[in-house]
């Protein structure tokens, strides 16, 4: 039942790492759409101004554009992020069957064992489950470790975000202010 029990937390750990890969690819392309969004004010910005006055065309007219807008291919964050959860997944499925064959060849062994000696092979099949537990135990403190990891990174890529947004957000209240002047 131990065992059982920590092959289906081994499998919601996976499947936990998993999902905060796919999320941080989310914030991989939000952090993209925010540069693209700042490149727009920065043309917004310059169209205002030279809609303001001669004078802002012509100060236009002497500034570099510094908004030349790309299109970004496919990202490879995300790209990356969706290998490594598939390798983790493929990792893990190898680990259990490997895991599975042990035990089925531990209880095959312990079958034959039981007809001769009983007691030692119990013992064996004790020890061989604890070294299963041990292996499943040793896995789940490695997802534990990647996922405090993985939190710790999308964190500070959140509040890097949250101050963009709130400096963008600024400049669309003030471009709008300068458009009602118009």
């Amino acid at each position: 039942n131990s065992v059982r029990g920590l092959d289906n937390t081994l499998r919601i750990g996976v499947d936990t790492v998993v999902e905060l890969d796919r999320q941080g690819g989310q914030l991989n392309r939000v952090d993209e759409r925010l540069d693209d969004i700042d490149a727009n004010l920065v043309q917004s910005r310059r169209h205002l101004r030279q809609i303001r006055s001669v004078f802002g065309g012509i100060v236009n007219w002497f500034t570099t554009d510094k908004s030349v807008l790309t299109e970004t291919p496919a990202s490879d964050s995300s790209r990356k992020t969706m290998d490594d959860s598939r390798r983790l997944r493929e990792q893990v499925d190898s680990r259990r069957a490997d895991d599975r064959e042990r035990r089925a060849q531990s209880t095959h062994a312990s079958g034959r064992s039981m007809q001769s000696q009983s007691q030692s092979a119990y013992s064996r099949e004790i020890d061989d489950n604890v070294g299963l537990m041990s292996a499943n135990l040793s896995r789940l403190t490695d997802l534990a470790l990647d996922m405090n990891g993985e939190l710790a990174k999308q964190n500070q890529q959140i509040e890097r975000m949250s101050g963009r947004v709130e400096k963008l957000d600024g400049e669309v209240q003030h471009l709008n202010r300068v458009t009602r002047k118009i």
